[in-house]
């Protein structure tokens, strides 16, 4: 199961748009005839059609993969500006190249991202978690200004 995540670029600001997982289309669990792979809804496809904005236009996708033809299509269409992935590992693949011809055609961007750490550590012991808020430090009264009033 990957994670995908579609951000806005806009030049005000960057914000998540949505993250979406690969999974099997509603309903089709009721059918033992129809396999796995056939009723499966790739994450791309997920985020697109489930975002939380009017549109993704310009926006860019992270994938885990590079995106398969079908996948390429939507984020084409979608309006998507430009896709980052972890791993082309089926490149040599049909799907793959015609996913890559289909977006130089429309011109999305697209290019490997490759962490500069191997890891990610968040030490939960470093967290104080009685002083947790999610509200701003109250600004303090200068006493001389409660006087004056």
């Amino acid at each position: 199961m990957l994670l995908f995540l579609l951000f806005s670029t806009s030049h005000f600001s960057s914000r998540s748009i949505l993250s979406a997982f690969s999974f099997s289309a509603s309903g089709a669990r009721e059918f033992p005839e129809i396999s796995k792979f056939q009723s499966l809804c790739h994450a791309e496809m997920n985020a697109i059609l489930n975002k939380n904005s009017a549109d993704v236009k310009d926006c860019s996708i992270y994938v885990g993969l590079f995106p398969c033809n079908e996948c390429a299509k939507l984020i084409i269409q979608s309006g998507i500006s430009e896709v980052i992935y972890m791993s082309d590992k089926h490149a040599m693949k049909d799907e793959t190249i015609a996913a890559k011809k289909m977006l130089d055609a429309a011109k999305v961007r697209y290019w490997q991202y490759i962490p500069k750490n191997q890891q990610i550590v968040i030490d939960f012991t470093e967290i104080d978690w009685n002083n947790m808020t999610q509200l701003p430090p109250t600004p303090m009264k200068n006493s001389k200004q409660v006087s004056d009033s």
